[in-house]
């Protein structure tokens, strides 16, 4: 009986964790979709747009941008608008 509550625990353990990571990062695309919507449509600054966006620490919501996006917010605004400049 004692193997078949350790065998449940683990279980739930799993998939609240599993539950956990899938909330996480669809609340880390939330944030990374807004902050390219202000990169887009504003002159806000980095700074601005991470707290804006719920991140205290500009430095992390700069990491988290690049590793979701492959950019720096600096370098997605730039490519953002030069994109636009050259639509016809």
């Amino acid at each position: 009986m004692e193997q078949k509550i350790n065998g449940n625990i683990s279980g739930i353990r799993d998939v609240l964790l599993d539950e956990m990571k899938t909330l996480y990062d669809m609340d880390q695309s939330a944030g990374t979709f807004a902050s390219r919507e202000l990169l887009e449509a504003t002159e806000m600054r980095s700074v601005q747009i991470a707290e804006e966006v719920g991140y205290n620490d500009s430095h992390y919501f700069s990491y988290l941008f690049k590793k979701t996006t492959g950019m720096t917010p600096g370098e997605y605004r730039k490519a953002s608008r030069e994109s636009k400049n050259n639509e016809p």
